[in-house]
């Protein structure tokens, strides 16, 4: 969900192995030599069929749910947030809509884009029967067939960056600014480290970066790195190296930019056909074939009477019977008790849609269920804003009779910042009368999302169509007469209830609070927390959030502490995150270093 690089650029392979905690999720729960898929453990007999809470139906808690299902455990599902129906909407960010069921076009409100290093997501996908298309991201010509920058009021066009770069020296010499600046940190050697999968070289060369740049941001990274000037700084906020809006990530933390540009997380974007719901409901549908305890063909939505998740959890403490489990409060009344939970909303929404008990005096009775330095983690997480308008059709205005593309991607420094275009009509038959194209006339972060926060539909409709007709005036009627609050969607995340926010992205110094909250699933590593059942999950509980496959192994995590810590699983046979823990365990926050102020560094 980070603007990405298009592919004639600088990519990596380095599949899903983050340099904080390089465990290969990928092979994890591959297919072993018989195909069948692997579990992750063996629950003794006692323990099957019991119930599992899991809060919120994301990516992270879907997955978690559907392993522990396929073990011989219960899940018992619960969400908040509500579809247009009122019932539970499975997905949370992997959120698509359209203007009529049997429409092809789609708008992605959330989640559109999944990195072909994402192995873990790729596999459940495969599984689900779902079908990945290129995505039209910047000068990916294979998928789009024009991408414009504007700049200053001044356009540069081109099909694919190498004659982008060609035809346009200024951008070149960014790019090759940019690389100098990665070879800094050794950008080339931790790649290699991390596809070969060796993991002493991982952390000798990541261990290092953690205690330098914690403290730095991106932006001043690349002040510190002296390979841009000022202005190419500005200009390279603006478009990055083939893509929009990386001004809008400049004050985070430059670890956060780094792991996901050493893991290849925002290169050779993918697109479900399907839509990314079709990817949540595929956990919530599909009938693992390799199931233990439960009947052939058990689903998690047989497992919830056919239907959609449970409501609302309103409240959670630890249980005053049960040492360890804890009670759960529904929306409407009535108290539910389990002995595992798993806890995967967003965490501004924890903070302020839950009641959690905290520092009450012995007498109340009540039972927290995180100690300070979990609060201190929730509390302090930073979540950026992030705002999309799109607008869905019959056919693609921006194409002529001949399928060339008149407009395609476009990357301005006015208010829609990035748009895109989709064709979803080159997939497959298109119904008679449906609407089978969609644009994006604005997919923005941070301070571009706050600009429209306050704005209704029909005013970004209008904000945006005047921008993008002044970019291209030859198609300023079309865009126009195609783009219309009729029949256009929009979402600011920063306004849902249950998110208060996209995603997750540390700011400097933040390692440590990043460090609580990863390390939670262990139950034995973070001071001062209770000795109860409660996991948590989630993108922004990983060390790279914003991405589903990274959601996808918090959820896995949680999992395995469930499994094993809980239930007293047998892992021997397919050793998790946990049981290998200290080989992969990242830097811990005591090592790092304090940065010297300026006259520290004289002396």
């Amino acid at each position: 969900m980070i603007p990405s690089r298009p592919r004639s650029i600088r990519t990596t392979q380095a599949v899903d192995r983050l340099p904080d905690f390089p465990f290969d999720y990928g092979q994890y729960l591959a297919p072993d030599g018989s195909g069948q898929r692997k579990f992750i453990g063996a629950l003794p007999p006692a323990a099957q069929g019991r119930p599992v809470a899991v809060i919120g139906a994301g990516a992270a808690g879907l997955c978690a749910a559907y392993e522990l299902m396929r073990i011989g455990l219960r899940p018992v599902v619960f969400e908040a947030d509500k579809d247009a129906s009122g019932r539970p909407r499975i997905g949370g960010r992997m959120h698509t809509l359209s203007l009529h069921p049997a429409d092809p076009g789609k708008a992605e409100m959330g989640c559109m884009r999944f990195p072909s290093s994402a192995v873990t997501q790729h596999q459940y996908a495969e599984q689900f029967g779902l079908t990945y298309k290129l995505f039209p991201d910047p000068f990916t010509k294979d998928a789009v067939g024009l991408t414009t920058v504007d700049i200053d009021g001044k356009q540069y066009a081109a099909a694919d960056i190498d004659d982008f770069q060609r035809r346009f020296p200024m951008f070149a010499q960014i790019s090759q600014a940019w690389n100098e600046a990665l070879e800094q940190v050794g950008f080339t050697d931790l790649v290699k480290a991390i596809e070969s999968g060796d993991t002493a070289a991982v952390k000798r060369l990541w261990n290092p970066l953690v205690r330098r740049y914690d403290s730095t941001s991106f932006y001043e990274f690349l002040v510190e790195s002296g390979t841009m000037t000022r202005e190419q700084i500005r200009v390279f906020g603006l478009v990055g190296f083939g893509t929009g809006g990386w001004d809008s990530f400049y004050d985070i933390s430059w670890l956060e930019m780094l792991r996901m540009l050493v893991t290849g997380m925002d290169a050779d974007q993918l697109l479900l056909v399907e839509g990314s719901s079709a990817f949540a409901q595929g956990f919530w549908t599909h009938a693992p074939a390799d199931i233990r305890y439960w009947n052939k063909g058990t689903t998690l939505a047989a497992l919830h009477g056919g239907g959609p998740p449970r409501g609302r959890v309103t409240a959670m403490e630890g249980s005053r019977v049960q040492p360890g489990w804890i009670d759960l409060t529904l929306e409407g009344g009535g108290t539910e008790t389990f002995q595992a939970v798993l806890l995967t909303p967003q965490l501004h929404a924890v903070e302020t849609q839950i009641a959690l008990p905290r520092n009450f005096p012995p007498t109340s009775g009540q039972i927290p269920v995180f100690g300070d330095k979990l609060w201190n983690s929730i509390h302090k997480t930073s979540y950026w804003q992030s705002a999309k308008t799109f607008s869905l059709m019959p056919a693609p205005f921006w194409k002529n009779g001949a399928n060339e593309y008149r407009m395609g991607v476009t990357l301005s420094d006015s208010l829609p910042r990035a748009a895109y275009v989709f064709d979803y009509g080159q997939y497959g038959p298109v119904p008679p009368g449906r609407n089978a194209a969609a644009i994006a006339l604005s997919y923005t972060w941070a301070e571009d999302a706050m600009k429209v926060s306050a704005s209704d539909l029909a005013e970004r409709v209008t904000l945006y169509n005047r921008e993008l007709a002044r970019i291209h005036p030859s198609l300023s009627h079309a865009i126009w007469s195609n783009c219309r609050p009729d029949n256009s969607v929009t979402i600011s995340w920063e306004n849902e209830p249950n998110f208060r926010g996209l995603c997750k992205f540390n700011r400097p110094g933040q390692y440590e609070l990043q460090w609580n909250l990863f390390a939670h699933f262990m139950k034995n590593k973070v001071t001062g927390e209770p000795a109860n059942n409660l996991f948590l999950a989630g993108d922004d509980i990983s060390w790279s959030a914003g991405w589903v496959n990274h959601a996808l192994q918090s959820g896995l995590n949680a999992a395995w502490g469930i499994a094993k810590l809980v239930f007293g699983a047998d892992t021997r046979a397919n050793p998790g995150p946990g049981d290998l823990w200290e080989e992969f365990a990242p830097l811990q926050p005591a090592e790092l270093h304090r940065r010297p102020r300026n006259h520290d560094a004289k002396k």
